[in-house]
């Protein structure tokens, strides 16, 4: 397997799969292996489970290109956990897994709606901590109980963000939306143990995944039945995840090399998707009028975080950016 490095272009071999199949790749070292998980343990599957988040103390990025700093953190982080938890073992547990992914793809997609993909995350870069004393399924429960969230995504990079895996097995067994998780995603070992952990969709960044590894990641995700949001910057990223075959795209305004925003950036953009592919706006949500203006640009879907997470009223948040005025309908 390949992944781009978008700062300094060149692609990076993954290490191979070896004699023993053990091309093991977990996302942090927080669990230590997701048999060592207590949330794959059936007392954490109740709805009465509500794990705290680890301290939301996110490292602060070197100045320069942040997506290039926590790629290569990522990195170095899957090569430490590949003895955790063989391929092979984790393919076992997906096999375990006792039910299907969610419907993801319909709940961003409803015709003639704006639908809104509420985000969960405990740190970022740019922000530093944004949620402190809340656990993952009283947010999630929030978010659904405001009747405006349509999906939940879920932050699960530890080192700059403050998330953690086992978030998606808090989050789905407090709330019946589909839940997204939000990642570096580098290797395939990742896409499995995104299925085992219960997701029901994967983020993969175009920034650093070539075409031929991305393609490759959505086939593999989609025979698993979770669909991709394929995330892009830039024109070359959106040709290069239409080509990859990516049926959900998302467009972030915010740079990740930086974390500068452009909240015109979606509507400049969203032309170059064809009709019949799911156009999701990400980042710099946080009114009306931002949603509105995006979905007259073409947005079948926004995600939003920290603007929900800062407010003091979750549920009137979203009502406010759902663009609701005492009417049941949105933008």
């Amino acid at each position: 397997m390949c992944f781009w490095d978008a700062t300094e272009g060149l692609i990076i071999k993954a290490a191979k799969v070896n004699a023993d199949g053990c091309d093991a790749t977990p996302m942090d070292n927080v669990l230590n292996g997701l048999h060592s998980n207590p949330l794959f343990e059936a007392g954490c599957r109740a709805s009465s489970c509500n794990p705290q988040p680890p301290a939301a103390s996110a490292h602060q990025a070197p100045k320069g290109n942040v997506l290039h700093e926590i790629v290569k953190n990522k990195s170095a982080e899957l090569e430490r956990s590949k003895s955790s938890m063989p391929l092979r073992k984790l393919r076992a547990l997906c096999r375990d897994r006792t039910q299907g992914p969610r419907d993801f793809s319909g709940a961003i997609r409803r015709q003639g709606r704006l639908s809104i993909i509420a985000e969960i995350k405990m740190a970022s870069p740019s922000s530093g901590r944004i949620v402190s004393g809340k656990g993952y399924a009283d947010m999630a429960r929030a978010y659904q109980g405001s009747g405006f969230a349509n999906a939940i995504s879920a932050v699960t990079e530890r080192r700059y963000f403050g998330g953690e895996l086992g978030s998606i097995e808090a989050i789905k067994g407090a709330v019946s939306l589909p839940v997204l998780r939000k990642d570096f995603i580098v290797d395939e070992y990742q896409i499995y143990e995104s299925y085992a952990a219960g997701a029901d969709a994967i983020l993969l960044i175009a920034a650093i995944l070539d075409r031929a590894t991305l393609k490759g990641f959505i086939e593999i995700a989609e025979g698993l039945g979770m669909p991709c949001l394929v995330e892009t910057h830039d024109a070359p990223q959106i040709d290069r995840a239409l080509s990859a075959g990516a049926k959900i795209i998302g467009i972030n305004s915010r740079d990740l090399g930086d974390f500068s925003i452009d909240k015109d950036l979606f509507g400049s953009l969203a032309p170059r998707i064809p009709q019949g592919v799911t156009r999701v706006a990400e980042s710099g949500i946080e009114t009306a009028e931002d949603s509105r203006r995006l979905r007259r640009a073409g947005a079948d879907a926004i995600l939003v975080g920290t603007s929900l997470l800062k407010a003091s009223d979750i549920a009137a948040k979203l009502r406010e950016i759902a663009g609701i005025d005492g009417r049941r309908g949105n933008c």
